[in-house]
């Protein structure tokens, strides 16, 4: 059976299901197991939001609503599996910023991120400071820039993923402001911080900021998405610096494209209410970040919007796929 005709099947049964035609007899929606496919392994500050999510959805629609990991690729298994999944409204799944704005433009992929996916909408998004060492001479954003144009190279830095947003935002910053940084490559969050602590870097730019945070064994000096952190309202974020990209870690959902405009319109519905419900509000802020709802619309025009300003970005920076 070609695309079209699994789009058009799966279309006029989810339509059947959730409109009208249900009171006369016909399958009630969902009528069986939905499945949302989370890139990432259990239990870190993307998954457990979804988790909440899933399990008010099941009480919402009298359904089971479970949630399988699929980490690896930097989420590309994981969206793979989506892109793949047949449109029937039983198969959703978790979006990030980076997968879908900046992998495809280093390295193959199996999904399109501009057609492959029905953006539900987005409902948190989590911060990406730049930190340094608590006891760092460099007391706040203006001290490090001038640092790093004193001492050329001299300036080091790590991030947790390579090549992901905040290392394209923040180099892109950087070259703006004439400050010639040295990058260092590390493994994951627990090497950044290690580095930092050790002295091998004078700042990291991470989403595991929470625990070193309250531990005092670090400092924020800039937020490098858009949204500001709601507990720290005067942390300039990249955006108000000037730098040419600045990029928030949003979260959403997003079904496989083609999906029941019905089916679509219905989980778009739920999400913006999960995301003011206090349980909710609750398990975002403990993995600090916030709920911040887009419908899909808005969330498909801002994933193209990023991924279009990363593309012209990556060649300049001088990045090799």
């Amino acid at each position: 059976m070609n695309m079209n005709r699994r789009h058009f099947i799966a279309g006029m049964a989810g339509l059947a299901a959730v409109g009208p035609g249900a009171a006369l007899g016909q399958e009630r929606y969902p009528a069986r197991t939905v499945t949302i496919i989370v890139s990432t392994s259990a239990g870190g500050s993307a998954d457990v939001p979804q988790r909440v999510i899933a399990e008010i959805a099941q009480s919402k629609l009298g359904s089971p609503v479970i949630v399988e990991n699929r980490p690896g690729a930097g989420s590309a298994i994981g969206l793979t599996q989506l892109a793949r999944a047949a449109p029937d409204g039983y198969t959703f799944g978790q979006i990030s910023a980076s997968p879908v704005t900046v992998t495809p433009h280093f390295q193959t992929i199996q999904y399109d991120p501009l057609a492959s996916f029905e953006y539900i909408g987005q409902y948190m998004v989590l911060f990406t400071p730049l930190s340094v060492r608590a006891d760092s001479p460099l007391r706040d954003f203006q001290d490090l820039v001038d640092f790093g144009r004193k001492h050329p190279g001299k300036l080091r830095w790590s991030v947790t993923i390579s090549r992901g947003a905040a290392h394209i935002a923040t180099l892109a910053g950087l070259q703006k402001l004439g400050v010639e940084a040295t990058f260092v490559p590390q493994k994951g969050a627990s090497e950044v911080l290690t580095a930092l602590l050790a002295g091998d870097i004078e700042f990291m730019v991470t989403a595991s900021f929470g625990p070193p945070l309250a531990a005092g064994q670090i400092r924020l000096l800039a937020e490098s998405g858009t949204a500001k952190i709601p507990s720290m309202p005067n942390l300039p974020t990249y955006k108000e610096l000037g730098f040419p990209f600045s990029q928030s870690l949003y979260v959403g959902f997003a079904a496989p494209a083609g999906v029941p405009r019905a089916i679509a319109r219905r989980w778009e519905t739920l999400l913006e209410e999960i995301c003011a419900m206090p349980a909710f509000v609750d398990t975002a802020r403990k993995f600090h970040g916030s709920p911040s709802f887009l419908s899909g619309r808005d969330f498909a025009a801002q994933i193209r919007r990023d991924y279009q300003t990363v593309g012209e970005l990556v060649p300049r920076l001088g990045f090799r796929r």
